[in-house]
């Protein structure tokens, strides 16, 4: 390479880099105003109205959308239009070239990482193709963030009507030769496109029985919900909605994870599950939870599961939401006394707190200590 040469490659490299520092910022910019924009639709909503804070957060969306489009979203639809065989085999070029090889998404180039960012183009007269070009991904392509990104695709195209996409999808939400990951993603894609209750049936199981463990672990984590949780947020109920689908008929996978094992998924379903339903709504579900707890015959693991349930309750009461915000009387006071923290000359100490035989010493200090945990 000559140094003029050399010179011209520094200054292009130090140029893409500018750019995509932009473009992240833009990103960055637009989360904080959908952010911005949520949060206002939660402080003005009408407190017993079902679902009015969900609904009023999507309209804003769409309004910031028009403002705020996404990045080269015309530039996408566009080749995916006119060059499509072109960034078929750009991709599949790349994927021949590294087969059987373990990468992860930073192994890609960006060419081949734009194949698969897609938006719905109804014009394109060749969408049978299209969806061909994602089966071959999510079939061929090692890295399951870009199987993952090629079913949200087929999902995307099947929202639109194509029965091709949606047969597919259908076809495969028991499919033993993929993962158990892939195969969730199946579900969580069928219960998005129609009401399926045999997908609903089997979140709701894998949920379940990821509840089932028992742990004394604050920093716990539950991968599946996780990933049920962030999809439900970030695709199932968004899209239903702006297609004018029913999307209520699964929120009871998001009340079922209040009483999640994990702090940070509690913490997050909490809030908002509230956003979809009402403040009746929680205080119901408080009502039976408190009515659990303080029934000496409650067996053991209803009780436990009670406890779960009053405490991503009390997370949500410490949210700063203005005069909207929701309060709980007594998980406060009724978790310290049963981790035995009691004050003993001017000290908290802990003792070991009696009458509560359906729990260890370790499991009433674990639940003391979690409710203010992060």
């Amino acid at each position: 390479m000559t140094w003029h040469a050399a010179i011209t490659h520094q200054k292009n490299k130090e140029k893409n880099k500018e750019t995509k520092q932009e473009e992240k910022m833009k990103r960055s910019i637009t989360f904080l105003l959908s952010i911005l924009i949520i949060t206002t639709a939660l402080l003005n909503a009408e407190n017993d109205d079902w679902g009015t804070w969900f609904k009023e957060s999507m309209e804003n969306g769409k309004e910031l959308e028009k403002q705020f489009p996404p990045e080269k979203k015309s530039i996408l639809q566009y080749n995916w239009k006119n060059n499509k065989d072109e960034l078929i085999n750009t991709y599949k070029e790349f994927i021949e070239k590294h087969r059987g090889e373990k990468l992860t998404k930073g192994d890609y180039p960006d060419k081949v990482l734009e194949t698969l960012i897609y938006y719905y183009d109804k014009t394109d007269p060749d969408i049978g193709k299209t969806i061909d070009f994602f089966i071959y991904v999510v079939e061929n392509d090692i890295n399951e963030s870009m199987k993952s990104d090629a079913i949200n695709n087929i999902t995307t195209i099947a929202l639109e009507g194509n029965n091709k996409a949606k047969t597919y999808i259908s076809s495969n939400v028991n499919n033993n030769y993929f993962s158990n990951n892939l195969n969730l993603h199946f579900h969580l894609a069928n219960i998005t496109i129609r009401e399926n209750q045999q997908s609903l049936d089997f979140i709701m199981d894998l949920i379940k029985k990821t509840q089932n463990v028992e742990t004394t672990n604050l920093k716990y984590s539950s991968p599946d919900e996780s990933k049920i949780l962030w999809y439900l947020l970030r695709n199932c109920l968004g899209q239903r909605y702006l297609k004018n689908l029913d999307y209520e008929y699964v929120l009871p996978l998001m009340k079922q994870m209040l009483f999640s094992r994990s702090k940070s998924v509690q913490d997050l379903v909490a809030m908002e599950y509230l956003s979809m339903t009402n403040k009746s709504e929680m205080r119901e579900i408080y009502d039976d939870c408190w009515t659990k707890i303080q029934n000496n015959s409650t067996p053991r693991k209803l009780y436990i599961n009670a406890l779960f349930g009053l405490q991503a309750l009390y997370s949500l009461s410490q949210r700063d939401i203005g005069k909207y915000k929701i309060v709980f009387e007594g998980i406060s006071s009724y978790f310290a006394k049963l981790g035995g923290l009691t004050l003993i000359n001017d000290k908290w100490e802990y003792t070991e707190a009696e009458g509560e035989p359906r729990l260890t010493k370790e499991e009433k200090r674990y639940f003391q200590k979690r409710l203010r945990s992060k």
